[in-house]
């Protein structure tokens, strides 16, 4: 397989780093604001831009994945592995393993569903697959290309299929996973196409310059296209993963893309980037709780108004940034350390999680 050098591209770092902030508004707003508050002009922008922020997540990790094998040729396989448990840790229902296997059958959909943790897991190990095989990556990006658009426009045949499989697996395409593969998988293989176009190119400033323009004219245009709308089963239909409603927001993403590109470095959203996964878990730690925890959703479901949600949301950011910069920080002063610490965390949940009644 061919390598290509290629320098870390930090923009892409700040702009993962603000994805993971603005995750903090958009489950805030989502679990805490009061229903009466949940309408006007206002609310239908926040909701927009909310609609952006985990595609933009699995956009980047799909850019990073791009640099790191134009890097080395590949992938750390234990850190995505590592990726892939913490999605499934955060889904368990309880910090006992025996109460866990007492209600397994009932609870088994819930720990094997897809969040966004594993649909990154997946798109790294199925894009590999995709790369060793082709085995030159100068221009394998090209055919990540293809394969969003493949993934997008069959996405609403295969929520619509009822595949007799594991749970494990059919949970990974299931539309009652709230990050299947289809279409997700989409935005983590379009993160490769547009990172690897950049990359490649000798005059980024002008491949930035015309994605920033097209990423808004060409979704726009398919989004009104009358041919389209009559002849292209569910183009709009959110409810059936809409091929139209897929691109309208991966444009978005994009102009995100070229914009921060032209920006000066952010090296505070850059910071949290490169914490993303530290960033991601606290933060739902504190806001969901869930088996392992109490979080916010315990003691005001629904009961915020704008301004209090507007406070949490800047509460939980400061905490979250906080103590991501201070990991960020002994990671790069005592980095065999920080693996020791991770080590010891997944031995003690291992122990802790085993022996619970």
């Amino acid at each position: 397989m061919e390598t290509v050098p290629t320098q870390r591209l930090g923009f892409v770092d700040a702009l993962r780093g603000l994805a993971v902030v603005w995750m903090i508004e958009t489950h805030v707003v989502h679990i805490c604001l009061s229903s009466i508050w949940k309408t006007g002009w206002w609310y239908w922008l926040v909701n927009l831009s909310n609609g952006y922020v985990a595609v933009a997540f699995v956009f980047c990790a799909g850019a990073g994945f791009w640099m790191a094998i134009e890097k080395k040729g590949t992938i750390n396989f234990l850190r995505v592995g590592f990726v892939l448990m913490v999605g499934y840790w955060l889904n368990l229902p309880s910090m006992s393993l025996h109460k866990t296997l007492q209600d397994l059958p009932h609870m088994l959909p819930l720990i094997a569903r897809c969040d966004v943790l594993h649909a990154i897991a997946f798109s790294y190990f199925i894009s590999f697959l995709f790369i060793f095989s082709f085995r030159r990556i100068r221009r394998s990006y090209f055919l990540f290309g293809i394969l969003t658009l493949a993934v997008f426009f069959t996405s609403p045949l295969v929520q619509g299929l009822s595949l007799p499989l594991p749970v494990f697996f059919s949970s990974l395409f299931s539309p009652e996973s709230k990050f299947p593969l289809f279409p997700w998988m989409g935005y983590f293989f379009a993160g490769i196409f547009f990172m690897g176009l950049v990359s490649r190119s000798e005059n980024k400033k002008k491949v930035m310059i015309w994605l920033a323009v097209l990423s808004i004219l060409i979704p726009w245009f398919l989004y009104h296209q009358p041919w389209i709308l009559s002849h292209i089963p569910h183009w709009n239909d959110l409810g059936h993963a809409s091929p139209g409603h897929a691109l309208f927001r991966l444009g978005g993403v994009v102009f995100l893309f070229a914009l921060f590109y032209f920006l000066p470095p952010f090296s505070f959203l850059k910071n949290i980037g490169q914490e993303s996964l530290f960033f991601y878990v606290l933060h739902l730690l504190i806001v969901y709780g869930g088996g392992v925890s109490y979080g916010l959703y315990a003691f005001i479901p629904n009961l915020a108004t704008p301004l209090q949600a507007f406070l949490i949301t800047l509460s939980v950011t400061a905490v979250c940034a906080t103590l991501a910069h201070m990991w960020h920080a002994y990671k790069i002063s005592s980095p065999r350390q920080a693996r020791q610490v991770i080590t010891a965390l997944v031995v003690l949940f291992g122990i802790v999680y085993s022996l619970t009644p």
